[in-house]
């Protein structure tokens, strides 16, 4: 499975933006919870990408289709897969 990683850009009193910064694949997932309740994933080890090919200023629809609400990651459709795979092309492969 992919992952695409972004953090969201520190803006007063405007709207929240993200910046996509690097993409890799899951390399396993834990089969118990660790100590506090979670399966954690390993992902293959990556470099992010060059910061200069960072993509700055998505809004959370254009990265997961919709407002990301509550949580820390989101399940995103594969067109908009496929479109963060062509945005962060800069980024180093797996």
């Amino acid at each position: 499975m992919r992952v695409f990683f972004v953090f969201r850009e520190v803006r007063k009193n405007k709207p929240r933006r993200y910046t996509l910064w690097g993409k890799t694949t899951i390399k396993t997932i834990d089969s118990f919870p660790g100590t506090r309740g979670y399966y954690y994933m390993h992902f293959e080890r990556f470099d992010p990408a060059p910061r200069h090919k960072w993509r700055m200023n998505l809004s959370a629809a254009g990265i997961a289709g919709k407002a990301f609400g509550s949580g820390i990651y989101r399940y995103v459709p594969s067109a908009i897969a496929q479109q963060l795979e062509g945005m962060i092309q800069g980024c180093p492969e797996t």
